[in-house]
């Protein structure tokens, strides 16, 4: 998930700044993938499943988005969001955000980890792009 802010002019002035020194974002590596998996090792060598990297994957869609909206609320911006159709579906609540202020969405792939390929045929792209939507 990232944020497109859509303005005609922003200067982002140098006593501006985010806590964590910019735009939190989210790369769910697992997103389309059921958690409920036999149990192991991950590759960080913590059991699996690694509830520690999934909190910090989390951490955009649980917090990080809603301290994001509350700054372009504050200033009246609409934003674009690119958001991926597996954390769509999986977290509704963001889209419902997303529209009550008015954000455009825009469709940004089936998954993070699941991207078109120039090793797809001209079908499997356009089912790719037809599942994005």
């Amino acid at each position: 998930m990232c944020v497109i802010l859509s303005v005609e002019h922003y200067e982002w002035v140098a006593t501006n700044n985010f806590a964590d020194g910019g735009l939190p974002g989210t790369l769910p590596e697992y997103s389309h993938k059921s958690l409920e998996l036999p149990g192991g090792v991950s590759s960080s060598g913590r059991p699996y499943p690694d509830v520690m990297s999934y909190g910090q994957r989390e951490y955009g869609k649980r917090v990080g988005i809603f301290r994001v909206m509350d700054i372009l609320d504050k200033y009246e911006i609409k934003a674009t969001v690119a958001i991926d159709a597996s954390t769509a579906s999986n977290y509704p609540f963001l889209i419902k955000q997303f529209q009550q202020r008015g954000y455009e969405i825009m469709a940004h792939g089936i998954a993070v980890n699941q991207m078109i390929s120039s090793k797809m045929t001209q079908d499997e792209e356009r089912n790719h792009i037809r599942l994005s939507i």
